[in-house]
């Protein structure tokens, strides 16, 4: 209550504390509330290590929601080292275990083929139990599914429709996907005004969702235009595991906009974004081994990693090279 402000004036500070009590006496959820707040930098300051440490605590115990936040925290290697193998058997049993949160990552690991053989058939099957299980993130992977026609008739309007469900539903990624739709004018009105508070939102209500509000500074998309502020909400995202966002980020410390150029910094976050199942990445790092720009010249790594993201559906790295 004193977390969430229901009944009592909102007081994370006083929340990580009651949270911490409750924890070293013994109270499991406690732990994984806890977690939370280090995950979050809410009434703590953040501390991934310290959050991976108390969900994977929480998990030993059979706290099912800590299991699949540590399966996360191990997916995207955040506090903790980098295990698709553990992550995949954690969501699995999450997912077993009726947390549709795990259902929704099992899926992604599914359709990105990380951990596990990639089956997209499988991935929307669990999207769609994990939004059965009122998990709305698995309803908004179904919306990117219409939305790109991945298993699905491609269909802008349902995916929209998703995606305005979940936000309702307090998703903040639906609100960020909807967001950008209204800066698109993809299945709605084009509508930067309405777009900026659904991403200001999405951004205030979870980390992992500033991409959007990162890009509208970036782009002057119902704002000025403003570097440090989009590289600031791309690092706030991408530091909680959002891949996009990393590679927006990595784009600026290759260009030096609104951050201290850093060619191998950039490198090595579009290496990582690639090694996750993207393309775009795999694309850019190729340009950088053409090049010899923060990595030593290399055209026959260069080749394979614009091959990689050809076979992923990037048209762009199909095309031969000039």
């Amino acid at each position: 209550m004193v977390k969430c402000g229901r009944g009592v004036a909102k007081d994370e500070a006083l929340a990580s504390s009651l949270y911490r009590r409750g924890c070293e006496g013994g109270h499991i959820a406690s732990c994984t509330n806890l977690a939370l707040l280090y995950l979050h930098g809410r009434g703590v300051e953040r501390d991934a290590t310290a959050a991976a440490q108390l969900f994977r605590y929480a998990c030993e115990q059979r706290d099912v929601s800590a299991c699949e936040r540590y399966a996360y925290c191990l997916f995207r290697g955040i506090g903790v080292t980098k295990d698709l193998t553990t992550a995949f058997s954690l969501n699995t049993y999450a997912c077993d275990n009726g947390d549709g949160d795990g259902c929704t990552h099992l899926g992604l690991q599914y359709d990105l083929g990380l951990g596990v053989a990639a089956n997209r058939g499988k991935a929307l099957a669990l999207f769609q139990q994990a939004c059965e299980a009122d998990a709305q993130n698995g309803c908004v992977h179904l919306g990117f599914a219409y939305l790109q026609g991945r298993g699905f008739p491609k269909d802008v309007n349902k995916a929209v429709a998703w995606f305005r469900s979940a936000c309702d539903r307090d998703s903040a990624l639906g609100c960020q996907a909807l967001a950008e739709a209204y800066f698109d004018g993809n299945g709605v009105p084009k509508d930067p005004k309405q777009a900026l508070t659904l991403a200001t939102r999405a951004c205030n209500d979870e980390p992992f969702c500033c991409t959007a509000l990162g890009s509208a500074y970036e782009e002057g998309n119902g704002v000025p235009i403003d570097l440090s502020k989009a590289a600031d909400h791309y690092r706030r995202a991408c530091e909680d595991g959002a891949t996009k966002a990393c590679v927006l980020l990595a784009s600026l410390y290759e260009e030096g906009r609104g951050v201290q150029k850093d060619e191998k910094k950039a490198a090595a976050m579009y290496q990582e974004a690639c090694d996750e199942g993207r393309a775009s990445p795999c694309n850019a790092l190729a340009g950088m081994y053409d090049d010899g720009r923060g990595v030593p010249k290399d055209p026959t790594k260069a080749a394979a990693l614009r091959k990689l993201a050809c076979d992923r559906g990037l048209a762009a790295a199909c095309a031969p090279k000039p």
